[in-house]
Parts: structure tokens; sequence; C-alpha cells
């Protein structure tokens, strides 16, 4: 084998090797939203108010820290499912089953993620990592 088509080969298997780490990663961490749903204007300022007084409680180290890692996104807690969205999620949420509404804030870009909001009915702990849909977030609750 050619020192030229060792170094192809190697390259391959080590981008290969990070794929598979992506993938195992997800399945480490499940899913936790059990329906998405167009957010509110009165979601989306909840979420971002909760979110940015989140940020400001941080030190300015813990805060540049978070904006520089590979996943900058907050999960926040914001308004119930208005009865609109409730008969949209009715299919994927038994009836009597306690449901948040989470919003994702991007911490590096400032803004909220996407104009949906992510219904779950079994959060993760504060400060804990999780997924929602194909987001990696810090879940920070509400205030």
């Amino acid at each position: 084998m050619s020192r030229h088509s060792f170094v192809l080969l190697l390259v391959a298997a080590l981008l290969t090797a990070g794929c598979e780490t992506t993938a195992s990663q997800k399945k480490v961490l499940p899913d936790l939203a059990v329906a998405t749903v167009t957010a509110t204007e009165e979601q989306i300022l909840l979420g971002k108010t909760r979110a940015t007084a989140m940020m400001s409680r941080w030190s300015a180290e813990e805060t540049s820290k978070f904006k520089r890692s590979a996943s900058p996104l907050l999960a926040v807690r914001t308004l119930g499912l208005t009865p609109e969205q409730s008969a949209a999620v009715e299919a994927q949420i038994p009836p009597g089953t306690p449901a948040v509404c989470v919003l994702l804030w991007n911490a590096r870009e400032e803004k909220v993620v996407g104009s949906e909001i992510f219904v779950v009915t079994q959060p993760p702990e504060r400060n804990q990592q999780a997924r929602f849909s194909t987001y990696l977030a810090r879940y920070m609750g509400s205030l």
C-alpha cells in the first residue's frame, strides 16, 4: 500500500469515527419533545425574557465559555399550550398527562431558535444537557 493510500484510508477512518460518535450521542440523549407547535408571540417573549435573565446571573467568564461551546443553546420553559395548540397535539399526548412548553434560545446569536416550541412531558433536571428534536440544549426550566 502506498503512503498516499494509507493517509487517505486513515483520514477516512477518522472521519467515520467522528460520525459514529455524533450518532451515539444522539442515542444516549433521548428526544424529549413529544410534539412541536408554532409559538405565540407571548410564548416567545417570555422565553426570551427568561433566557436573558438567566444568562445575566452568570459571570462574564461563564457566559463567554457557554457562548463558545459546541451547543450554545438554552432550553427554557415558557407559557403553557393555548387551546388551539392543545388541540393540535392531543394525538401525541395522552389525556391528563402534564406537559410543559420549552423554547430554545441561541446564546451565541442572542436570538430564539426557529419559531416553534417543544412540548415535553418529562422535563430534565435544571442545567442538564437534553435533546429536543435535532437540537442539544442546556435545560434551564423557569426562573
